[in-house]
């Protein structure tokens, strides 16, 4: 992975393991991240300098130097930000390309414009105002401006007299208050993630039940104000709030399965994944999980300023890990997102691999939903 020992995820795991002295270097870090390559120059031209500056710091601590992983983690930290810093250098001085407009760009977008509800207005929020409606409406624009390339994190109170809803990169713990603080009588918290597609916010969820969708759709109602089209999916079951006729339990009850069949129905009989296929990959993903989780108690139970992060990143790769992937579409995000994830990979070289056996139960699953030839 390119500039991997410039990922948050890796120096943290490291400083919260051996308990090492951090000096604000997870935060320049994250800073550096969220400005991407594409990001203001000067800005992450300074980050840079910070970083190799706090790096090289570090290094010359005797109780960082005396742990051989992290003296060698800040050497190559300190070489990949040179590099890095070498690259932002040219890019700031390169004249800026003129753009052109890509037609095959513009007409999804177009498409996408036309499938949208008229009522999305525009108005993306501000994920960092107090308010519920503000936060949810700027969620929800990130998902949309990523058209299904990238998805959020969400998690949805149910209670009274709607369900609270965030969506967001990251549920932090204090989302999750807010949210039981606004609702009479929260209960059990749904979470999953939520994607663009089909021109509908669609939240993916390990199970759907009936009155999910109305829940969510209600609570996107409720806050913002908009009539936003909604669907929810477990990968092998989708639903939308207009044909989900299962009213949602203001009290939280665990609602009904759904009585409605799958929207899309097959033109042509479909290749279905084995049993053995499917046990496999949720043997693999339930191991896998379990270890996520012995990983963030370790972090939790350390003393690091860095440490809430870190574990909410550990959980939702957890989340990422579809329950059933019965779906070719969803194999190939899968094993795309697994091997390209940079937090993926930092949890590979740092803690443990959980790449191959994912890898290998996605391949049982994908050569099951091939066609011979």
């Amino acid at each position: 992975m390119a500039e991997k020992h410039l990922g948050e995820l890796g120096w943290k795991a490291l400083a919260v393991r051996h308990k090492l002295k951090d000096d604000g270097l997870a935060k320049s870090l994250a800073t550096l991240a969220k400005l991407g390559a594409d990001g203001d120059a000067k800005a992450r031209l300074a980050t840079l300098d910070d970083i190799a500056a706090t790096a090289k710091k570090l290094r010359k601590d005797k109780a960082v130097a005396a742990v051989d992983d992290a003296a060698a983690w800040l050497d190559e930290m300190v070489k990949e930000a040179a590099k890095a810093r070498a690259a932002a250098e040219a890019a700031a001085k390169a004249p800026a390309p003129k753009e052109k407009p890509d037609a095959a760009k513009t007409a999804k977008a177009d498409a996408a414009q036309k499938a949208a509800p008229a009522d999305d207005g525009g108005d993306e929020g501000d994920e960092n105002s107090p308010d519920i409606g503000k936060r949810l409406l700027a969620g929800l624009a990130r998902v949309k401006a990523a058209d299904g390339e990238a998805d959020l994190a969400f998690l949805a109170v149910p209670g009274a007299p709607a369900w609270a809803l965030a969506v967001a990169r990251m549920i932090a713990p204090a989302d999750r208050k807010l949210l039981s603080e606004s609702v009479k009588s929260p209960k059990s918290p749904v979470t999953g993630t939520c994607v663009w597609r089909d021109g509908k916010y669609t939240f993916v969820v390990p199970a759907v039940r009936g009155g999910l969708a109305a829940g969510l759709a209600g609570a996107i109602r409720h806050w913002t104000k908009k009539k936003l089209g909604v669907a929810v999916t477990d990968g092998k079951t989708t639903i939308d709030d207009a044909n989900d006729t299962e009213e949602p339990a203001a009290d939280g009850a665990p609602p009904t399965e759904p009585r409605v069949p799958p929207l899309r129905k097959p033109t042509a009989p479909e290749l279905a994944v084995s049993k053995r296929s499917l046990d496999a990959w949720v043997a693999a993903r339930t191991e896998i999980v379990t270890q996520l989780k012995a990983v963030a108690a370790d972090l939790n139970s350390a003393e690091h300023p860095e440490k809430d992060k870190a574990v909410i990143q550990l959980g939702a790769v957890a989340r990422q890990l579809t329950a059933q992937p019965t779906e070719l579409r969803q194999v190939d995000e899968l094993e795309r997102w697994l091997k390209d994830d940079d937090v993926v990979a930092d949890i590979c070289d740092l803690a443990f691999d959980l790449r191959t056996p994912l890898l290998g139960a996605l391949a049982e699953i994908r050569r099951d939903l091939t066609p011979a030839k």
